[in-house]
């Protein structure tokens, strides 16, 4: 799938598609089997069904799952999050973007003297 295009051929569709499902068995498994034990471990959420739904659209349209991801998008308003929540909330939102700022303008530093380095 990293390597296909917009369109994943059949053999890859399938694949994935299978994978896909064995991963919601599995977790509905994991699930099921803590339940019985008292321990909420693995729950259950809408997201689950959603997923099957997925699995079955990925064999039957063949469209890539990858270009749609959000990973990098969660991940960046986590770590906005985590500045946030370390600040005041009367101030949180003027902190989180200093530190924001500060951040990028020690990567642009960093890139700057590695430009320099090479030279």
């Amino acid at each position: 799938m990293d390597a296909g295009g917009l369109v994943l051929d059949e053999t890859d569709s399938e694949e994935s598609s299978q994978c896909l499902k064995k991963f919601l068995k599995c977790y509905a498994w994991l699930a099921a089997n803590f339940v019985q034990k008292r321990l909420l471990l693995f729950l259950f959420r809408p997201k689950h069904h959603c997923l099957y739904h997925q699995a079955i659209q990925l064999k039957q349209w063949r469209i890539n799952q990858n270009l749609f991801q959000t990973m990098d998008d969660e991940s960046f308003l986590g770590k906005l999050k985590h500045v946030f929540v370390a600040c005041h909330g009367a101030t949180a939102f003027t902190r989180m973007y200093f530190r924001y700022l500060l951040v990028l303008a020690m990567i642009l530093e960093d890139h700057r003297q590695m430009e320099q380095d090479l030279e």
